[in-house]
């Protein structure tokens, strides 16, 4: 059967699946593998891989037809191979997937696509590494630089001249202020702050709600407002 748009291959899979399935539906694609690089875990209070996918097939879940109501192929990363004409995209979040980015570079000479809800609004002059996700009503500002596999989620905001290193979680809502500078592997929780000019260092935490007014060291986690340091975060995410 052939289909307008492109067809997309999903490595992983998260809490972010059907976002990601969604958003692939706004850009004119439509998914048709889902690959898993690890056992799904047996006991755990959200849905499966199955039960997400199949909610894609039930029109009381998705009476628009979101992924044109296609069958989701799943297979293992051991027994997975490229085909023609596919584009590809992380189905999970942060750090903890750089690992998987080499292996899918090394191994098959992979790269992910970088996909932009037609509803974000990106400056012409703001820059997007390779593999970021930016969703629905998100905002990117005039030479704002965006590091490759960031995840930048709905509703958030990156200000003028701002720098989100690689691998960054802009969780709904987050707002990074002009000039501010993240480093890799950071994650802004829902609603969250860094106001202008502040940096926070790598794989650093910051909590839902909170209000950065001061630099923040690497690998801690901050909440509050203003934000202050609540516990020190070791072994947390990759350094790539």
């Amino acid at each position: 059967m052939d289909l307008d748009g492109d067809p997309f291959v999903m490595f992983g899979h998260g809490n972010v699946l059907g976002e990601l399935m969604e958003l692939i539906h706004a850009t004119g694609g439509y998914l048709t593998r889902v690959v898993q690089n690890m056992p799904e875990p047996r006991r755990t209070a959200h849905p499966s891989l199955g039960e997400r996918l199949a909610r894609f097939h039930d029109p009381a879940w998705n009476p628009g037809a979101v992924n044109r109501n296609l069958e989701v192929e799943v297979v293992q990363l051991a027994d997975f191979g490229p085909r023609p004409g596919e584009r590809y995209v992380m189905g999970f979040t942060g750090a903890k997937n750089a690992p998987l980015v080499r292996l899918l570079a090394e191994r098959h000479a992979i790269s992910l696509d970088t996909l932009v809800h037609p509803s974000a609004i990106v400056s012409p002059t703001a820059r997007l590494g390779a593999g970021c996700v930016v969703h629905a009503a998100a905002m990117l500002g005039s030479c704002a630089d965006v590091g490759p596999h960031c995840y930048v989620n709905k509703g958030a905001f990156v200000g003028h001249d701002a720098v989100v290193a690689a691998h960054c979680v802009l969780a709904p809502g987050a707002r990074v202020g002009g000039h501010a500078r993240l480093g890799a592997g950071v994650f802004m929780g829902m609603g969250s702050i860094v106001l202008q000019d502040r940096v926070v260092g790598a794989h650093a935490v910051i909590a839902a709600g909170a209000v950065v007014t001061r630099d923040v060291p690497p690998r801690v986690m901050v909440a509050g407002v203003p934000a202050r340091v609540r516990k020190i975060l070791q072994g947390s995410g990759d350094d790539a």
